[in-house]
């Protein structure tokens, strides 16, 4: 399997030299998951943005605008906007957003930016989001469960090979192969 590209070296779509701006995968996964942030987490995250030398007419509003509550889904509503303009391709459709931002995830955590436990409780929780609906996520549902009973003195079910001292190799290595699943685009 072709190694990982650290953050740095990864390229965004129209923005093809830049990475993307600090804390973005943070912001993304509270965005996705809760649906909802600290208002002024956006606008921190704006300023960071411009710092870093990224400019997109949304990321500029959204880094001037107050935290007066006359209008609450008007920083929501620039994020998504920003998220589109930097060229980060996971907002596109509400079906597809677990789907495409577990991919991201996965890479985060292969990057190093995600702490393996955490990202693996991220994860599991999306095979309860989607109801146990979405097939892809009940790996990361079985993974969690395998944990869990390691760290509970049982002995794995799953994989015989997986004790409390190589967890995180195990996650990353799952993680390995769900990005190599979603790139085949199966149907």
């Amino acid at each position: 399997m072709e190694q990982m590209k650290p953050p740095e070296q990864y390229l965004n779509g129209s923005q093809e030299h830049k990475k993307w701006p600090r804390d973005t995968l943070a912001m993304l996964s509270s965005f996705i998951t809760d649906g909802k942030m600290c208002e002024q987490d956006y606008v921190d995250w704006a300023v960071l943005a411009l710092m870093d030398g990224f400019d997109t007419p949304s990321l500029v509003i959204l880094a001037g605008l107050d935290l007066s509550p006359s209008n609450p889904g008007e920083r929501n509503e620039y994020f998504r906007r920003s998220i589109q303009e930097l060229g980060i391709d996971v907002l596109d459709s509400e079906d597809n957003i677990l789907v495409k931002f577990s991919g991201l995830l996965c890479k985060g955590l292969l990057w190093g930016e995600i702490d393996p436990k955490d990202a693996l409780s991220m994860l599991a929780s999306y095979n309860n989001r989607t109801f146990y609906f979405e097939p892809l996520f009940n790996v990361w549902y079985s993974v969690d469960d395998e944990i869990d009973l390691i760290n509970d003195g049982y002995l794995s079910i799953y994989k015989n090979d997986v004790n409390e001292t190589n967890q995180n190799e195990y996650i990353k290595k799952v993680a390995e192969q769900y990005i190599a699943l979603l790139e085949t685009r199966l149907p």
